[in-house]
């Protein structure tokens, strides 16, 4: 029998692009993790059609996920804190205003690299990110076809896991809103 499970990632969400200094980047975060999705933000027939015939709808805590859920017309069966994103670290000091993807892209390197301030850190995250993977296995086990409406970098780690256990699917799901990973197990 083949089981499936679609790894997405959620829809823009309604956050004003900005330059912000490092001292504002805390708020931005929390700002960005109860954002709700853009009204343009619309997914293709494509994921309308993938996401059409998935037997469970397993969704992060973060409004975004749910939202995009909701928006594909779906009900998540499954809403848990474990497949939130990978938390953002930050510092606050003396900078100059940046657009929020630059500071995204700075303190995501120094978080790769062992340093954390206000976010679970690297090692604590790959391990949710290999116990959110467990959890979506079963629930696949359970529904043959789930949808993972999840976020960019947990969905990244998740895909690493499924190919390592020996999942046939892309080696990356897609970064971009909407864009998506099938993958696919043949169990005895």
């Amino acid at each position: 029998m083949k089981i499936q499970i679609i790894l997405m990632r959620h829809g823009k969400p309604n956050m004003p692009r900005q330059l912000i200094r490092s001292v504002q980047f805390g708020e931005w975060i929390e700002n960005y993790n109860i954002a709700h999705l853009c009204e343009t933000s619309s997914p293709s027939d494509e994921v309308f059609a993938i996401s059409a015939g998935a037997n469970a709808v397993i969704c992060s805590s973060l409004q975004r996920s749910t939202d995009s859920a909701l928006r594909l017309g779906l009900q998540p069966t499954i809403t848990d804190s474990i497949f939130r994103e990978m938390e953002m670290p930050h510092w606050s000091f003396v900078s100059p205003p940046l657009p929020a993807k630059v500071w995204s892209f700075l303190f995501r390197l120094c978080w790769f690299a062992g340093l954390t301030s206000h976010a679970e850190s690297f090692k604590d995250a790959k391990v949710r990110a290999s116990n959110a993977t467990k959890q979506l296995i079963k629930h696949a086990q359970d529904h043959q076809k789930i949808i993972f409406v999840g976020h960019g970098m947990l969905n990244r780690f998740i895909a690493k896991a499924l190919l390592q256990d020996g999942w046939v699917g892309p080696k990356h799901p897609g970064g971009k809103y909407w864009e998506f990973g099938i993958y696919n197990y043949e169990t005895n």
